[in-house]
């Protein structure tokens, strides 16, 4: 039996699992009052601060579902969505954008939304931003279609929105632009605003032709942030940015959900990066979801079967149920398997000169092998 503790801090809350002895499990290293510890957990009047990125990947998502998993449990395990859409269709042109795109997203998740260059990932951003209308289906965000006119102010009050070409007001400088965007949300927050302009170092006299596009990314985040959004929608929100500035906003998007309880729905072609944060995927491919659900679900649903033939394949070989994806290079043949592992084994091994190998598989290999077969 687990207990999941909350650490309060003024900075960055941080979660920690407890067994019943009260030790810490997976806690990544932190200060607790000043002292630096390996794998400590605070009490409720602790405050903690994170040492830095180097700390954060691997254990720091799993600090955040932690979080998710004890909203959850304190709300009676009932899942509330942030996003809804039901059958979404799209074209442009007699080109079919969306061919019934069905996707959910949980309040309170970091939401990887995945998919190659023209499978509809920005149609569907779009759409549930009312910046385009859908031919067919429903778009609902906390419930409300983005078209509802007559709640779509107050639906944008809880939304930050980072858009991938990064554009803002040329004429003004960083301080200006902040000043202009605050008095349009009435939950804007301050403190926020202050730590995001010292964390991601901006300058606030500087013109925003003159930000690099990194600068420009790490300037749309704090103004995302800061609106108090319930709900982030980031399309390449980390485009632009060197390895230590990644780290940095992944680090800043996990604790923010962790803390705040602010959704996180985001679009990025750095698989590396999902895997790092995200707790639920959607691929989607010509306009349709084909992979969706919890990530750590997903990789622990599929292995990677590798078998190598000592002269040639085999021909006609027909693999037995639970080999989804098979793909053939010289000797070698890849099985991406839903199921039945070992009976694809059994039979890899039966054929005459094999050598059989299982792998557990990653976000890419999943991505790669879905997106491949269509």
């Amino acid at each position: 039996m687990e207990a999941v503790q909350f650490c309060s801090t003024d900075a960055v809350p941080l979660v920690c699992r407890l067994n019943t002895s009260g030790i810490a499990i997976n806690a990544f290293t932190q200060e607790c009052n000043g002292e630096r510890l390996e794998r400590c957990c605070c009490s409720a009047s602790s405050r903690c601060y994170p040492t830095g990125a180097s700390d954060v990947p691997g254990n720091a998502k799993a600090d955040h579902t932690r979080a998710v998993e004890s909203r959850s449990y304190r709300k009676g395990r009932m899942t509330k969505f942030a996003i809804e859409v039901v059958g979404l269709r799209k074209s442009f042109k007699g080109h079919e954008a969306l061919s019934g795109l069905n996707l959910t997203v949980p309040q309170g998740s970091i939401f990887g939304f995945l998919g190659r260059n023209g499978a509809g990932k920005t149609t569907t951003i779009r759409i549930l931003m009312g910046l385009a209308k859908a031919d067919q289906g429903s778009a609902r965000i906390f419930g409300t279609a983005p078209s509802d006119v007559n709640r779509s102010a107050e639906i944008r009050r809880r939304i930050g929105f980072v858009t991938e070409d990064k554009e803002l007001y040329p004429y003004m400088t960083v301080a200006e632009i902040i000043r202009f965007t605050r008095p349009f949300f009435p939950k804007w927050r301050d403190d926020l605003e202050r730590r995001y302009l010292r964390i991601f170092d901006l300058p606030p006299n500087k013109k925003i032709p003159n930000l690099s596009k990194g600068m420009r990314s790490k300037l749309m985040l704090l103004l995302a942030i800061s609106r108090g959004a319930e709900l982030l929608v980031l399309d390449e929100p980390t485009d632009g940015l060197d390895p230590a500035a990644v780290e940095e906003v992944l680090r800043e998007l996990i604790a923010l959900s962790a803390s705040e309880g602010t959704t996180i729905f985001f679009s990025s072609h750095q698989l590396s990066e999902v895997e790092q944060i995200a707790d639920q995927i959607t691929i989607i491919d010509k306009g349709c979801a084909i992979v969706s659900g919890a990530l750590e679900d997903l990789k622990g649903q599929y292995q990677q079967i590798r078998v190598v033939f000592a002269d040639r394949v085999h021909d006609n070989i027909r693999w037995v149920d639970g080999a989804e994806h098979i793909r053939q290079e010289g000797r070698m043949v890849s099985i991406l398997a839903s199921q039945n592992v070992e009976g694809i084994m059994e039979q890899a091994r039966s054929l005459p000169g094999t050598t059989v190998e299982r792998h557990p598989v990653t976000l890419k290999e999943v991505f790669l092998e879905h997106t491949r077969a269509k």
